[in-house]
């Protein structure tokens, strides 16, 4: 998962773009622990906007806001839980305001911009 956003990170980057994040609904809609209680699957249901600065060619900037169900498998490891995998199971609410061919991945936002730090080491 974490290689997945880097490499999305790097094609942004290498254009001299950017996008802003903005969480704004975050709903924790399940949790259920294993019976050793080392891992977990966590259920969300989450809004985000993002906007898209492409710099230098204003044609391609571009924003949108959507809402995502989401899970997330979760281990627990040393001072805490992380991340292990994570997946989108709906993606719902959209809406896009954007100039004519925006360039917008279709994985764009996912929440990993929170997450990505917390995953294991065994996804880098």
């Amino acid at each position: 998962m974490l290689k997945i956003w880097t490499d999305r990170a790097a094609e942004i980057a290498e254009r001299g773009w950017s996008y802003d994040y903005t969480l704004e609904d975050l709903n924790i809609d399940s949790v259920t622990i294993s019976q050793n209680g080392q891992r977990a699957v966590v259920e969300t249901t989450l809004t985000e906007s993002t906007h898209l600065n492409a710099i230098g060619h204003p044609q391609h900037d571009a924003s949108n806001s959507r809402t995502y169900t989401t899970r997330y498998e979760m281990s627990f490891s040393g001072p805490g839980w992380k991340i292990v995998e994570g997946s989108v199971l709906e993606s719902t609410n959209e809406t896009l305001s954007a100039t004519a061919s925006a360039f917008i991945p279709q994985c764009a936002g996912r929440y990993c911009s929170e997450s990505r730090l917390m995953l294991s080491s065994k996804d880098t």
